[in-house]
């Protein structure tokens, strides 16, 4: 307990007992003006929110907006992603079913492939 540091409060000279040069007390000096200054911002914004509540449900519903238009082009990108990897592993599969010739099964696939394509050529412009 005897070795702990001890602040010495300044001297009746007037000069501190910390023994730093000018320029090192004024960056000091500085650092501690800015740190209030933050402190005192971040309090600031805090009770303009508690002030006008509109702007805090404003600033919430911004933000739930941005993260669902995010999150629904996200889930496009990769939900395209998976149905394209499906279809492309699937192919072999669907022509294998329909080569085995199950009476209902064959038939639906048949008319599925035939209205997805007669689609397609709607939209390619044919």
């Amino acid at each position: 307990m005897e070795n702990d540091p001890v602040i010495k409060p300044e001297q009746d000279t007037g000069k501190q007992s910390s023994g730093m040069n000018p320029d090192e007390e004024r960056l000091i000096e500085k650092i501690v003006a800015r740190t209030k200054n933050m402190a005192l911002s971040e309090w600031n914004e805090v009770i303009s929110f508690v002030r006008r509540p509109w702007r805090l449900l404003i600033v919430n519903f911004m933000i739930g907006l941005i993260r669902g238009i995010g999150f629904l082009l996200g889930m496009t990108i990769v939900g395209a992603a998976v149905l394209a990897a499906l279809l492309t592993v699937s192919k072999p599969m669907i022509d294998k079913l329909l080569q085995l010739d199950i009476p209902g099964l064959s038939k639906w696939l048949a008319h599925l492939i035939q209205e997805i394509q007669k689609n397609l050529s709607k939209f390619q412009g044919g």
